[in-house]
């Protein structure tokens, strides 16, 4: 049940009844104080597994599942979806080649790290193609070394 008093109101309500509104007080901030990653100061750093699970797209997690598994606030969730949607279609995934998205998709579902012949054997591709369509793809993977098709690839973490 929502009260629409006045600010005014409130404030004789809360003069007259000082200790209730003291314990309310206590009770709000109490529980607040109780919630984890609640301070903007005590900001954590989102993990790859965390960022995949908000951005599945064939099982769309719902939040409030989310936000107990991991710790977090269901309004960090969706502001970290929204934000890793805009940096994808601004110059990340969507903004890729059919290839080149088929590519990273492959790579995502091989944990992120792969090989260039473990990628291409997942795409149904050309080694060679593989190689050189992950070498234009810098501002999102990264070649942690190798040679040949035994190169091994990374997605980058994204940053804020």
């Amino acid at each position: 049940m929502r009260c629409n008093l006045s600010y005014q109101a409130t404030k004789t309500w809360r003069k007259r009844h000082p200790k209730t509104w003291q314990r309310q007080k206590a009770r709000y901030y109490e529980n607040n104080r109780n919630r984890k990653n609640c301070s903007r100061r005590s900001r954590q750093e989102w993990s790859a597994e965390e960022i995949d699970l908000i951005m599945m797209k064939p099982e769309r997690r719902v939040d409030q599942e989310l936000s107990e598994k991991m710790g977090r606030s269901v309004q960090a969730i969706q502001l970290k979806r929204s934000v890793l949607r805009k940096a994808l279609t601004k110059g990340g995934v969507m903004a890729l080649k059919k290839r080149q998205r088929q590519i990273f998709d492959c790579l995502r579902e091989l944990d992120g790290t792969a090989t260039t012949r473990e990628i291409a054997a997942k795409a149904r591709l050309n080694v060679n193609g593989v190689s050189q369509s992950l070498g234009a793809m810098y501002e999102l993977v990264e070649c942690l070394g190798g040679h040949g098709g035994d190169t091994r690839w990374r997605i980058k973490t994204q940053s804020r």
